[in-house]
């Protein structure tokens, strides 16, 4: 999701993402997708990683990470990590990792220059022989368009779609999410791409698509 207009207590990063709210969200299966594919124990570097919901079941699963986000405030939510406070474009740390994570949707900003600097960069921090992991909306992710329901986080934060609207490839909504007393409100605009079109995007860069795992989660590894 590209996040944008905000609401809700506590500090916000400039794309709208709230730290308090991040903080609370509970971690899914997205360490446990990596993990499955990474040689035990190799070092990840995760890109975006927010306040550190994948980071911390990564580290917990063996895996050295070296955090990179450019909001300080959930950088202090990490233990354990190497945390770098950059942003992804541009980054160059001048040197390379079995693992480079590009989570939270970021591949699917609807700027395709962003996009592109952001594969650029995993592009740039993979081993000849690594594994780039993408989390990516794919075809069928407007029917979202159709969705409306509540639903439960797992740390009892209830999520709503407030709206929800898909036209010509670009889903845009807003989630408004609920826990004890607090509210917050997200809004969002992401690019669907289909599996031809993240295939030629990866292939701008080096990279090419190698296969589909669980989730949302897609493989990539450097050309040869």
């Amino acid at each position: 999701m590209n996040r944008n207009r905000a609401s809700g207590p506590g500090v916000h990063t400039s794309d709208g993402s709230s730290v308090e709210l991040y903080k609370l969200l509970a971690a899914r299966d997205e360490a446990a997708i990596i993990h499955s594919a990474v040689v035990a124990g190799g070092e990840v570097l995760e890109l975006g990683a927010g306040a550190g919901r994948v980071t911390h079941g990564l580290l917990a699963l063996g895996h050295p990470v070296t955090a990179v986000d450019s909001c300080a405030e959930m950088l202090a939510e990490i233990r354990g990590a190497e945390v770098i406070r950059a942003d992804i474009v541009g980054l160059d740390l001048e040197r390379q990792f079995p693992a480079v994570v590009l989570g939270s949707y970021l591949v699917n900003v609807v700027e395709s220059d962003l996009r592109r600097d952001f594969l650029l960069t995993c592009a740039r921090h993979v081993e000849r022989d690594g594994l780039v992991f993408l989390e990516c909306h794919g075809e069928g992710a407007q029917e979202w368009a159709r969705m409306g329901a509540s639903q439960m986080d797992a740390n009892g934060v209830r999520m709503t779609w407030l709206d929800v609207a898909y036209e010509k490839g670009i889903v845009t909504g807003t989630l408004e999410f609920r826990f004890s007393d607090n509210v917050w409100t997200q809004s969002f605009s992401t690019h669907i791409l289909s599996q031809a079109e993240l295939a030629r995007e990866l292939a701008a860069v080096g990279l090419h698509l190698a296969r589909r795992l669980a989730g949302n989660w897609v493989e990539a590894r450097r050309i040869t």
